[in-house]
């Protein structure tokens, strides 16, 4: 067979087409010679010609391998209605041998002969039977049948069968003579119907294969298939030569039978003479070549069989060559490897012969005795995992490839994974330990696809510490389990961990599953396979929120510290300045005495001297002369008088002392002082009269004093207004005085001066007064505010206990 079946198949699948065009459009063209060849033959039906397109569709489809699933169903479908059809054609000549269920369908308008015209005959239904039910063999599917090679057998015998009624029927037209019907001069199926019925039947036994009947017996190089595919067609061919020469040539030109027949023999010996000659020398050559053929072999076998002995001896694995005894209720040993008897800790002559249930007595708790019976039943490779083989002699893992050979033997490779099991377990222990301490370590740990940047594993730590389930978080983004805020810095991350492999203490937010935010220190590093792909990250986050708090508490209390200094150096430099003040007040005041011991004498005489003038005088007009001397000798008696209050202020003398008195006493006097000057001077008091605190009367007469003469000088014009309030509070322990004018005020930017001792806004005065008042109220420990507006006056408040003790 040089061509290949399929093309075979697709070739006559053509031919078969083309008749049946032919024959189904003649009907239809009132041509009928298309369907007939010759207007004395009776032309193929529409019938026909239809069963044998869906014929050639089924036929062509199986050639180019599209019959699977549906499609291999309607074929099924469509050729079983065809086999059903010609059948009912068959049985009809039977059963109703003058009419036919077909001109139910179609009606034949005229016969030829005996025999009508468009219908199907029943020799070719029977033929459509056939050729349906060899198709139907061919698309059934094998695997699911006990004997899968069977239905193409079948199909292929009925093929031939096909081809056998067909070319029967074209010699009956090449003879002339009808068949079957012996009063019509008809034959009772078509030319093209025969035709297309041989090419149909070429075709199914090609569908069959050459494994089946009957190419099985024509393929290969077997002597019985060389003379085969030289007998047969020239048995054939002679037959149909002798037949048309005697039918034709002999018959034409009256030749005897006699020498007919001895022409026929003569020819006949003479071609068989010449085709066994030719046969015998072929014979000869294939004969001396499949000897040589076979000599080699022998020698290649030889060769073989020595390498495989070398390679059964020096194989690392154990080797043991089996043969089935009592049916295969055991099995004895026929050969062992050097390895198998390492393994096996046995020697080969203590085995060979011996049943292996006898030398191995654990076999069959093994379970390698099954797959043995297994194995030697089926035929098909087995396999025993890794198992334990313990006996009184042996105690070793063992993995098992069973294998049988075409003569029936089992052959069986083990290898001893003792060794690796003991490995494994030793791996395994480490793995639950390292997944111990992954699941159970204090910090989170989370492994991550950095392809995909999802997470593939976390521990313990990471779930209860986020809130979240393992199967929340494991296959998600790991960007899903940052702070919002923080997802471009994480991706930062990432991309640094993919360049450098690494990153280190990078503190980021992770957000729980309640939203809270979780401050971590993230450390991490990429995982690679052996090719230095990177396969994935392995993060550890560090739960810094108890640093980060302390370091917040850290920071305040640092910040607390530093104002707290801040505070005492301004205290202490505060406290320097007031030493500072005081070792300078100490040096005024040893002057101050010594200058008021000085100056007194003098203002003294000064004052006797303008007093025994003014007795003596003569002129009036020395009156304003004398009242100028002793205005001058009072005001620098009182700037001796403040020198040495501001020098020598000593801690107060507490009695119980009536504010309203001293501050009445306080009011009269500066009256008569400034008697001249227009000044309204007003008091308000919340507080009953007799208003009595715990202080010292002559300081706070002093107290009184500079402020009402402060309030006076502030009145350029010497007219103005003072208003005094007084409130009290028992419950806070609290006596509260203030004093406002609507004098000349003092610029904003000397307020915070007006306590240093020496400054003054004044012409006059020595810029003490203030500063005694500042003295006399810390003192009682009190407090004093100043508070001016240039041009619209100026307040002063003071607030004192009521009672030193509290």
């Amino acid at each position: 067979m040089k061509k290949s079946p399929n093309n075979i198949i697709i070739a006559c699948s053509l031919c078969i087409l083309v008749l049946a065009i032919f024959g189904f459009f003649g009907h239809l063209l009132n041509f009928t010679v298309l369907a007939s060849a010759r207007a004395a033959y009776i032309p193929m039906a529409q019938s026909t010609a239809a069963c044998f397109i869906v014929l050639v569709l089924v036929f062509t489809a199986y050639a180019r391998g599209l019959l699977a699933g549906y499609k291999r169903a309607a074929a099924i479908f469509l050729i079983s209605g065809i086999t059903l059809f010609g059948f009912l054609k068959f049985i009809e000549y039977f059963i109703m041998p003058d009419s036919s269920f077909e001109n139910i369908f179609v009606e034949s308008k005229s016969n030829l002969g005996d025999i009508p015209v468009n219908i199907m005959s029943h020799m070719t239904g029977f033929n459509f039977c056939l050729a349906g039910m060899a198709t139907l063999f061919i698309l059934l599917k094998e695997k699911r049948l006990k004997h899968p090679g069977a239905p193409k057998n079948i199909a292929g015998i009925l093929g031939v069968i096909v081809s056998i009624i067909a070319f029967t029927f074209i010699l009956g037209y090449i003879y002339g003579h009808p068949l079957l019907y012996s009063s019509a001069e008809a034959v009772p199926m078509a030319i093209t119907t025969a035709i297309a019925f041989l090419l149909s039947g070429i075709a199914l036994v090609s569908m069959a294969g050459d494994s089946a009947v009957p190419l099985v017996y024509f393929a290969g190089e077997s002597t019985s298939a060389r003379l085969l595919r030289i007998f047969v067609p020239l048995v054939v061919s002679t037959s149909i030569i002798q037949s048309i020469l005697q039918y034709f040539v002999f018959v034409d030109y009256a030749i005897n039978n006699v020498m007919l027949s001895t022409a026929a023999i003569t020819v006949f010996a003479l071609l068989v003479g010449i085709i066994i000659s030719r046969i015998g020398f072929r014979m000869g050559e294939t004969f001396d070549r499949v000897m040589l053929e076979r000599n080699k072999a022998l020698e290649d076998l030889k060769i073989s069989e020595l390498r495989f002995r070398e390679i059964f001896e020096n194989m690392y694995s154990g080797v043991a060559l089996y043969e089935a005894v009592d049916g295969g209720e055991d099995f004895i040993f026929k050969d062992f490897n050097h390895a198998a008897e390492r393994l096996s800790r046995v020697k080969r002559e203590d085995v060979l012969g011996r049943r292996v249930s006898e030398v191995f007595p654990g076999v069959k708790d093994f379970g390698l005795f099954r797959v043995f019976q297994n194995v030697w039943r089926t035929g098909r490779a087995g396999y025993l995992p890794a198992a334990l083989y313990k006996d009184q002699r042996l105690s070793a893992w063992y993995e098992n490839y069973v294998y049988k050979l075409p003569c029936g033997e089992l052959v069986v490779i083990y290898t001893d994974i003792s060794e690796q099991k003991r490995r494994d377990e030793l791996l395994r222990e480490s793995e639950a330990k390292y997944q111990d301490l992954y699941d159970n370590a204090p910090d989170m740990f989370a492994s991550v696809d950095l392809k995909t940047k999802n997470i593939i594993e976390c521990n313990n730590a990471f779930l209860r510490n986020t809130g979240y389930s393992k199967e929340e978080l494991v296959g998600k983004s790991v960007f899903g389990v940052y702070f919002d805020g923080d997802l471009c810095e994480a991706k930062k991350i990432y991309d640094q961990l993919l360049n450098s492999g690494s990153v280190h203490n990078k503190e980021i937010r992770i957000k729980r599953k309640d939203g809270s935010m979780l401050d971590v220190s993230l450390n991490a590093s990429v995982v690679h396979d052996g090719k230095e792909n990177i396969l994935y990250s392995r993060s550890i986050y560090r739960d810094v929120t108890e640093r980060k708090i302390a370091e917040e508490n850290l920071r305040d209390y640092h910040e607390h510290l530093e104002k707290e200094v801040r505070k005492r150096t301004e205290q202490l430099s505060i406290v320097n300045k007031e030493l500072e003040i005081r070792r300078r007040l100490s040096d005024i005041g040893q002057l101050s005495a010594s200058l008021a011991h000085e100056l007194r004498n003098p203002l003294g005489a000064i004052k006797i001297a303008a007093y025994n003038i003014r007795r003596k005088r003569q002129n009036a007009l020395l009156d304003s002369h004398l009242e100028n001397i002793d205005k001058k000798i009072a005001e620098c008696d009182l700037i001796i008088k403040n020198f040495l209050n501001y020098a020598k202020l000593n801690s107060p003398a507490y009695e119980s002392t009536d504010i309203h008195s001293v501050l009445e006493e306080c009011i009269s006097g500066f009256k008569k002082k400034y008697i001249a000057w227009e000044v309204d001077v007003k008091m308000k008091s919340n507080c009953g009269r007799g208003l009595l605190i715990e202080a010292d009367s002559l300081q706070i007469n002093e107290l009184f004093s500079n402020l009402l003469d402060n309030a006076y000088q502030s009145f350029e014009d010497k007219k103005g207004s003072i208003v005094i309030e007084l409130s009290c509070c028992g419950k806070e322990n609290r006596f509260v005085i203030i004093f406002s004018d609507n004098g000349s005020g003092i610029e904003e930017e000397k307020i915070s001066m007006v306590f240093e001792p020496f400054f003054t806004t004044k012409v006059r005065g020595m810029g003490l007064g203030l500063t005694v008042c500042k003295q006399i109220v810390d003192l009682h420990k009190g407090t004093i505010n100043i508070e001016s507006e240039k041009d619209k006056g100026t307040t002063v408040s003071i607030g004192l206990p009521l009672k030193k003790d509290l």
